[in-house]
């Protein structure tokens, strides 16, 4: 399983574009609460991040103490966004475009980061007419993310 740190910054990437909200944080804070006998700040504030705004929600969730490996919180948005495509939630289109953001912001590798930007340029080429098709760009992208899977047991409960 995932620190708090990862989870808070997974948390926090989700939140940046889209795939999170407050609620989230807020659940996932009271199931900290749940399971340790004493928590402390940033806990006792994510508590009630209904109440805050994204930008204090999302300083807090950068406070967690600790340290992570500097790619688990992307790959484990990558899982969520795995989940999400194939459940019919998130459409392929969409999930590159997430997946390019965060390749750009600079929270994947080098290889993964060219892989993705490589994605979201297989939609534009489809969807002109110019290059391949959005089916096979949907296939490529679902190969792409099979590569996370094994991040998905780490996510907090939806």
């Amino acid at each position: 399983m995932p620190s708090d740190k990862a989870v808070a910054l997974y948390l926090r990437l989700a939140m940046r574009v889209g795939l999170a909200s407050q609620d989230d944080v807020e659940r996932w804070a009271d199931s900290l609460v749940a399971r340790h006998p004493t928590v402390t700040y940033p806990v006792t504030e994510l508590c009630m991040a209904r109440r805050l705004s994204r930008s204090a929600v999302d300083e807090l969730l950068g406070e967690f103490p600790g340290s992570v490996d500097r790619f688990l919180p992307a790959r484990m948005l990558m899982a969520l966004v795995r989940r999400r495509l194939l459940t019919g939630q998130l459409p392929g289109r969409h999930a590159a475009s997430v997946i390019c953001a965060v390749a750009q912001v600079g929270d994947l590798p080098d290889d993964e980061a060219s892989l993705a930007d490589w994605l979201d340029d297989q939609y534009w080429l489809a969807e002109s007419g110019t290059q391949g098709t959005v089916a096979a760009a949907d296939e490529d992208l679902k190969e792409f993310l099979e590569r996370f899977a094994t991040y998905e047991a780490g996510l907090p409960a939806a």
